[in-house]
């Protein structure tokens, strides 16, 4: 990569991030009506009992699903020492980030 690649990068950031916050900033928004609408959509559909109800082309279902939890504190709490610390070992990789703050 050549200094002038990375100064037009760096010049191209700082046009775009702006655009970019000011739009993000007004999907919250939106996103928060939303999220207030589908909470009315399932107090609606479980008031009356619907597992299932179509607003707008958007398909809402109520379910329950089951999981697994699985976590490290599970693991220690059923299993020896020995035996966590050797699942640990086995089965930790190491990830490269890139973060932006």
């Amino acid at each position: 990569m050549s200094d002038q690649q990375f100064q037009e990068a760096s010049e191209l950031y700082r046009t775009v991030k702006p655009q970019l916050q000011s739009l993000q900033d007004q999907l919250k928004q939106l996103r928060k009506e939303e999220s207030k609408a589908k909470r009315v959509f399932k107090k609606y559909m479980k008031r009356n009992q619907l597992t299932e109800m179509n607003v707008a082309g958007v398909n809402f279902v109520i379910e329950n699903k089951e999981r697994v939890q699985c976590n490290l504190d599970l693991v220690e709490e059923h299993f020896n020492p020995a035996e966590v610390e050797n699942f640990v070992k086995e089965n930790t990789v190491v990830k490269e980030v890139f973060t932006c703050a």
